[in-house]
């Protein structure tokens, strides 16, 4: 394939949760379109792993150990990589705060907590990066991971989908304010995704269930939302900003209908 189609050789992309699942996909995908990663996560080990994948792809690639849900891992995350590279063009925002709770019992710090690790870190690491952009002159691609969960209640769901639903809107407005500057802003909402932390929380039960759900009769990947990473942070969708696209394999294009048939 060329891959001057994508506008990214030698660009630079940091990865904000780019040590495992969507997050490695991402980063993988980048490099083999010929972009620099830089890999920010709070575990070592992941994060060296994912560096290692990129760097045997012939692309340079640092590991950066720290948590951007606070204003000094951001400083520190977006510091490494003008240190290393000189720039940031493309910026992904994998992390988020998930579990379920009874919404009766939900608590001020659990409410908190998961709008600090989905919506909060995202905003303010955006800012970061942008101001970056602004500075070169070169513009620049966001890439947030939303979730389907931001578009349709769900039960025991509340926080995580407000603070979903908030990057959706956080994506929109970013998107209209920032495109002077020739920075692109977009986002993508998956379903149901197998990476490390669902497949340990889900059961077979629960597996069959959410399949059954899905059109194209499967749970989605980390390959699935990592393609469309490489989509909106290249070329392909220059004239592309301030949108957010579905991939949930059809799911929610259907409602759940009580009747069967005949």
């Amino acid at each position: 394939m060329d891959l001057s189609i994508f506008g990214l050789k030698d660009k630079v992309a940091l990865l904000a949760g780019g040590g495992r699942g969507i997050g490695r996909s991402s980063a993988l995908y980048l490099a083999q379109a010929g972009a620099h990663t830089v890999i920010v996560d709070i575990d070592q080990a992941n994060a060296d792993g994912v560096v290692a994948e990129v760097q045997a792809l012939g692309r340079d690639a640092i590991p950066v150990i720290a948590d951007v849900r606070e204003p000094p891992g951001v400083a520190a995350a977006v510091d490494a990589a003008l240190k290393r590279f000189g720039r940031i063009d493309v910026l992904v925002n994998v992390i988020a705060t998930n579990y379920w709770l009874d919404t009766l019992d939900v608590t001020v710090e659990q409410w908190d907590d998961m709008v600090k690790g989905t919506l909060r870190y995202a905003f303010f690491t955006s800012q970061a990066v942008a101001r970056t952009m602004v500075a070169s002159k070169q513009g620049g691609s966001i890439v947030s991971i939303s979730s389907v969960s931001g578009m349709d209640g769900a039960p025991r769901h509340v926080a995580y989908g407000s603070a979903k639903a908030g990057l959706i809107h956080m994506t929109r407005s970013l998107g209209a304010e920032w495109g002077r500057h020739g920075i692109r802003v977009n986002a993508i909402a998956p379903g149901s995704v197998e990476t490390p932390v669902t497949i340990a929380r889900t059961t077979p039960e629960q597996d069959a269930a959410l399949k059954s759900l899905v059109p194209l009769g499967r749970r989605g990947v980390p390959d699935d939302v990592g393609k469309l990473v490489l989509f909106f942070a290249s070329d392909l969708s220059g004239y592309v900003t301030g949108q957010t696209l579905v991939v949930d394999g059809g799911a929610t294009s259907t409602f759940s209908f009580p009747i069967r048939e005949r």
